[in-house]
């Protein structure tokens, strides 16, 4: 979505179409400069993996990825499957579908509930609101008055 688009239809619910209207630029650039977001980012299989290696964690998890009895066994292969045999290739761990395997690997005393935020912090990045959105990091007035057509910007 671009900034047009994104300020025409007002997503956040921010309140875009009167000041649009009234030509407040300025106040719709802070309104969306004051929104806070976390960005995630892929980092390389081989880092969790390291982290998980050094603090003794990695062996119980293959383990447990090695017993079909065991609870959590499906969320402990997925975990292996996830970050050993990823090697190089980019994992993302705070996407919203690793939640299950975290929460199985926590809840079997695997990982403690701080491992797991560090993991998850490996693949966040704080980002400005814009910047998460693909817009500038800043969003100023003429960035709005040219997304809008305004003062002879292009639309």
């Amino acid at each position: 979505m671009n900034l047009k688009t994104y300020l025409e239809t007002d997503p956040d619910n921010l309140g875009f179409a009167p000041l649009i209207e009234s030509g407040n630029d300025s106040e719709i650039a802070s309104r969306i400069n004051a929104l806070g977001k976390i960005k995630t980012q892929e980092i390389s299989g081989y880092i969790p993996y390291r982290y998980l290696v050094k603090r003794l964690l990695w062996r119980p998890i293959v383990e447990v990825s090695n017993n079909p009895a065991h609870p959590v066994h499906a969320a402990a292969t997925v975990a292996v499957d996830l970050i050993a045999t990823g090697g190089n290739m980019p994992v993302n761990l705070a996407d919203p579908d690793a939640a299950p395997i975290f929460a199985g690997l926590v809840a079997a005393g695997l990982l403690s509930t701080s491992h797991r935020d560090e993991l998850i912090a490996m693949c966040t990045t704080p980002a400005s609101y814009g910047e998460a959105r693909g817009f500038n990091a800043s969003i100023h007035n003429l960035d709005v008055a040219c997304a809008l057509g305004r003062n002879g910007f292009g639309g």
